[in-house]
């Protein structure tokens, strides 16, 4: 993710990470994978809230939402794919580029609305 922050950010890509497990060691994260964007800590509800996930479907990790810049969430994928998220890092990053590149490629509406993360249907 964060090759993909240094290699997209400048078209308007923004990673943001969240652990969802209790406890989790966020500095020791930090020192090891040194990312180059936000991260940060929810509970497991938050984060099924934010990705409107009902309570009775099981949440696989990781989860990702791609989230376009008028702040709709486009596509989400969980680690129960395992085609999009291939143990194979050169498709698993091809995979993210096709998803993330062609909501990069829209054109700006307008700026993001910071709490407007809704399902585009």
């Amino acid at each position: 993710m964060s090759g993909l922050q240094t290699e997209l950010g400048s078209k308007g890509l923004q990673v943001i990470e969240s652990a969802i497990n209790e406890n989790p060691d966020l500095p020791g994260f930090v020192r090891q994978f040194k990312p180059t964007f936000p991260v940060g800590v929810s509970n497991g509800g938050e984060a099924r809230t934010f990705l409107q996930i009902p309570v009775f479907m099981q949440a696989f990790v990781p989860m990702m939402a791609i989230i376009d810049r008028e702040g709709m969430i486009r596509e989400q994928h969980t680690g129960s794919e395992q085609d999009f998220f291939n143990k194979d890092f050169t498709v698993q990053g091809n995979n993210l580029r096709t998803a993330i590149g062609k909501y990069l490629a829209e054109p700006v509406k307008k700026p993001p609305a910071a709490s407007t993360h809704k399902r585009r249907s």
